[in-house]
């Protein structure tokens, strides 16, 4: 699936980052509108109801932390499989 990007180092670390990740809310509207096909930081910001310097600043971090990626087409997806790593170093 091209949703299936992943960071193999899946640390506890990272795993204990992430609710600060989702602490903020523009990170939240941000995250929610990639999961719901924004492909782009202008139709995230659209979608988001944020403004371009939100949008920047959310999808950097969003980056920064592996759980939004580039598609194959380019495009922003939700890095499933970082999910998946983070859950397995969880355990």
């Amino acid at each position: 699936m091209p949703n299936d990007l992943s960071d193999a180092s899946a640390d506890p670390s990272a795993l204990a980052a992430l609710p600060g990740l989702f602490s903020e809310e523009s990170r939240v509207r941000a995250f929610a509108a990639v999961a719901l096909g924004a492909g782009s930081d202008a139709e995230v910001a659209r979608v988001a109801g944020l403004s371009a310097k939100e949008t920047a600043g959310a999808l950097r971090r969003l980056r920064e932390q592996g759980v939004v990626a580039p598609g194959e087409g380019g495009g922003l997806v939700v890095a499933h499989g970082r999910f998946r790593d983070l859950a397995r170093a969880a355990r």
